[in-house]
């Protein structure tokens, strides 16, 4: 789940597909949908996602203005939390361009 994006970008939806190890859709009902994103060592963000679709793992992030500061690589998580269980899915990255 690669994402590409121009720095400054604000006001733009990301969508996510929640899924388990075996590619079904994960129901996320009940659970807070994370995404964690870092640039080296520098988090870059983390914000709650919000659910489209609870029982298909539909979410977005919805990018705010200071996200995306300065071009380059990045990475991304998503984190599933249900009270004391968190659950962080693999780290996915992101390109963080002048121009798109």
């Amino acid at each position: 789940m690669a994402w590409s994006v121009k720095k400054w970008t604000n006001n733009v939806n990301q969508f996510f597909n929640i899924q388990d190890g075996d590619g079904t859709a994960k129901n996320v009902s009940g659970y807070t949908v994370r995404i964690n994103a870092k640039q080296g060592t520098t988090t870059l963000f983390s914000g709650v996602c919000t659910t489209a679709s609870a029982t298909t793992g539909f979410v977005y992030y919805t990018v705010q203005s200071g996200d995306f500061p300065s071009a380059g690589k990045a990475e991304y998580e998503i984190v599933l939390e249900l009270g004391v269980e968190v659950n962080p899915t693999e780290i996915y990255p992101i390109h963080i361009g002048r121009r798109l």
